[in-house]
């Protein structure tokens, strides 16, 4: 071959194969995401790298993954992390990018609402509460606490009276 076929190839070759090197894979961020008090998993807790769209879900032991692509970001940038889970409190963490694996746990705790009741419905719309004709029922924030887990199965029922006038509980 010649020397002009030769540098046609190589140009023709670094053309096609420098787009890839740029989309190599640069680290990988990975971690657990766990209750704070209890260590137990928080199964689909998010995990996303802040001023970005990247992120994803723990898994159902708790753990995440995210792979970061060359272009996503640069060997020594700082990025923030910030894990999200319903009832917990949000927590963040800076890392810096690197080329070893790197591994960012989170300990979230519970966030505490301070309600006065809470009023569920399986209606759509809005309602007048004594033309519902379904079960009506108010419990406070205390008999929540005081039920195991929060679990409103624990919740007496004699909380949850007839109301024998309207034809619900």
């Amino acid at each position: 071959m010649s020397t002009r076929k030769l540098s046609r190839l190589f140009a023709v070759a670094f053309l096609v194969t420098f787009p890839l090197v740029l989309l190599a894979q640069i680290t990988t961020i990975s971690g657990r995401i766990t209750d704070a008090d209890t260590e137990q998993p928080l199964p689909g807790a998010s995990v996303t790298i802040e001023g970005t769209r990247l992120g994803t879900a723990a898994d159902v032991n708790g753990e995440y993954q995210i792979n970061l692509l060359g272009g996503m970001a640069a060997l020594g940038d700082e990025l923030t992390l910030k894990a999200n889970f319903i009832g917990y409190t949000s927590q963040t963490a800076t890392i810096v990018v690197q080329v070893e694996p790197i591994t960012q746990n989170f300990a979230l705790q519970v966030d505490v609402l301070e309600l006065e009741s809470v009023f569920v419905t399986g209606m759509g719309g809005l309602q007048v509460k004594g033309k519902l004709g379904t079960a009506v029922s108010k419990v406070k924030p205390e008999e929540i606490v005081a039920a195991d887990d929060a679990n409103l199965n624990e919740i007496p029922l004699s909380k949850m009276k007839r109301d024998l006038g309207r034809g619900g509980w």
